[in-house]
């Protein structure tokens, strides 16, 4: 287990108390690595580790604690995403995906979720039927980062978006997700990072369908 951004109280001999959020999957040796918890960081994500005589325990997190990676499928004729009014990606027949990067998400997301989605049938067959997938049917994907995937209206009127992830490790992820794709042999056309973006699309059906990555539970 990896602890970061944590914040230690009762330091004592062979003995302290830290409060830190699950930052890994795979077990790692303790690491602290600075004082505070970034502001991004909610405090029901928070959980109350005890080191004693350099052991760690702390309590399972509940199946669904961790924000998973989202992205939102729209199966399309035709997409188009425009920067400024210059169009920066276009494709045909395919998919218009909506990807959303959660704080606590890691690689192991998003090559859960390029599998996913193209090897998900939701084509038609000769039959009419949905019963093909993106990569059967040679189609290609327009994919467009997307941290409003995350907006929490629980609350007030203005959403908040406080389990999206910042935007150096949204980008990375989000590339990382699109060169997964590409290596499946399917064709991808991007958004721009962080830019004010025109989307159209012609919905096919419509069928729109949200996916979310594997947690452990």
């Amino acid at each position: 287990m990896k602890i970061t951004n944590s914040v230690l109280s009762n330091v004592g001999a062979g003995h302290a108390t830290v409060y830190d959020r699950v930052a890994a999957r795979q077990p790692r040796p303790a690491r602290f690595v600075g004082p505070l918890v970034p502001p991004f960081f909610k405090a029901e994500s928070l959980q109350k580790v005890t080191l004693r005589d350099g052991v760690i325990s702390k309590p399972e997190l509940p199946h669904g604690k961790l924000t998973p990676m989202r992205a939102v499928l729209q199966r399309v004729t035709s997409s188009r995403v425009e920067v400024n009014g210059e169009p920066v990606g276009e494709i045909g027949t395919g998919l218009l995906v909506l990807l959303g990067v959660a704080r606590d998400d890691e690689p192991e997301d998003a090559d859960y979720l390029s599998d996913k989605i193209v090897n998900l049938r939701i084509f038609a067959d000769e039959e009419g039927k949905m019963n093909r997938s993106l990569v059967e049917i040679g189609g290609a994907m327009l994919a467009v980062s997307q941290f409003t995937l995350y907006g929490d209206t629980k609350k007030g009127r203005r959403p908040s978006f406080v389990e999206a992830a910042p935007p150096e490790k949204a980008n990375s992820l989000y590339q990382y997700f699109v060169g997964r794709v590409r290596t499946l042999g399917v064709k991808v056309e991007t958004g721009v990072f962080q830019a004010m973006m025109k989307v159209t699309l012609t919905n096919d059906g419509p069928v729109t369908i949200l996916i979310d990555s594997k947690k452990p539970s």
